[in-house]
């Protein structure tokens, strides 16, 4: 992907000069390699670039490859792009930077070792974003400190210098001192929250790099075999998705091929890109019972679970039955109690007693013969009324 830019010459407050990219007004897709291009100014290039900034932007996440295109930036600077997490898996690339700029955006909170071993780390500004809770470890180690600005935030207003022409200017250790102490004021419900929307951040940049081994055909290392259809994947995602598989694996660790019978291709297809992007299947199409019962097999829960609950949207007078049968048959607990539940209610003339909901051949057998009763009976009236036409 190609994206515009402008080069000029840039001074900061602190009197540097940058040669410095701008990235405006921009659609900036997530974990993409993107290409730079521009006028530069006086025949310099890329490698002259010390400071790039996106401004505008439409990003979620900090964008990647930057130093590839920019091998001796030293600042990166992000305005109103709308970003709501930050955490240091996103930042690796930059250690080496000396000043982040994170304006106008939505963060709330700052972990406390987003700048581990950045040791070059001069100047950080979260100006204008929500921040809540910042973790009192956020400056350890950073000793080349000289401004931090956190001015027109929710908990935090004040930017900290350590210049002594700037009129909040203090020492690295006041600075430390003042975020302690904010932290333990805040709401200790919030710092679980967030949390927990950090972990799940986190857990969506995995998947978000897992996604790519999905076109990385040179390292899958292992095949799967259906009907003649043959998946190329990774040994260690099967393995660490299903635990059916891993077993098989630590078993017989010397196979490197597997043919699978009894789960069709399409199934096996969505089981696959589940594994590699944690998406689930979509539409009406899809053959939960089928999904069930590959998933129970392979034992991976969050499609068991998935597919049970669109079993249990489906019921009917013509499946209860047999969705009755198939949550027995795969544990389904809840799926079970919906589907005798549904079978109870197109059954009314039967009187059905809790425990047969652990014996699903025996509801059968009482229905067949239920039906065949009710037939008998129907055929019985109908020659009744029959004479009495005659008569």
């Amino acid at each position: 992907m190609d994206v515009p830019c402008t080069f000029d010459d840039l001074e900061s407050l602190s009197d540097e000069v940058f040669y410095h990219c701008l990235i405006q007004d921009e659609q900036i897709p997530e974990d993409e390699d993107f290409t730079y291009s521009g006028q530069h100014l006086n025949d310099r290039t890329n490698n002259d670039v010390t400071y790039v900034q996106f401004n505008m932007c439409t990003m979620s996440k900090i964008p990647k490859g930057l130093t590839k295109s920019f091998p001796n930036m030293q600042a990166l600077s992000i305005l109103s792009a709308n970003i709501e997490n930050i955490s240091k898996d996103d930042l690796l690339e930059y250690k080496n930077l000396k000043r982040f700029h994170f304006e106008n955006n939505h963060i709330e909170f700052l972990p406390g070792d987003l700048f581990d071993d950045f040791r070059n780390l001069e100047w950080i500004s979260f100006f204008g974003n929500e921040l809540k809770v910042i973790e009192p470890n956020l400056l350890d180690g950073l000793d080349n400190l000289k401004y931090v600005c956190l001015k027109e935030n929710q908990k935090f207003d004040q930017f900290y210098s350590v210049y002594n022409e700037h009129e909040s200017n203090a020492t690295l250790e006041e600075i430390k001192d003042d975020l302690n102490e904010k932290f333990y004021e805040a709401d200790p419900e919030f710092i679980k929250s967030y949390a927990k929307k950090l972990q799940a951040s986190l857990k969506t940049g995995l998947i978000s790099d897992i996604k790519s081994l999905i076109c990385d055909e040179n390292s899958k290392d292992f095949s799967i075999s259906i009907n003649n259809h043959e998946f190329k994947v990774h040994k260690f995602l099967l393995a660490a998705r299903s635990p059916t598989l891993a077993e098989l694996l630590r078993n017989n660790p010397e196979v490197e091929n597997l043919n699978l019978v009894d789960i069709p291709v399409e199934i096996f297809e969505l089981i696959l890109k589940f594994i590699y992007t944690d998406e689930l299947p979509r539409g009406d199409a899809t053959d939960f019972i089928q999904l069930l019962s590959a998933a129970y097999r392979l034992k991976i829960k969050t499609l068991m679970d998935f597919a049970a609950e669109n079993l249990t949207k489906q019921l009917n007078e013509d499946n209860a039955l047999n969705i009755f049968k198939i949550s027995n048959k795969y544990q389904q607990d809840e799926l079970r109690e919906q589907s005798y539940r549904e079978v109870k209610y197109h059954y009314l003339g039967i009187k059905f007693k809790d425990e047969w909901i652990n014996d699903p051949e025996k509801v059968e057998n009482i229905i067949q013969e239920y039906i065949k009763m009710e037939a008998d009976i129907q055929t019985i009236r109908d020659k009744f009324y029959n004479l009495l036409d005659e008569s």
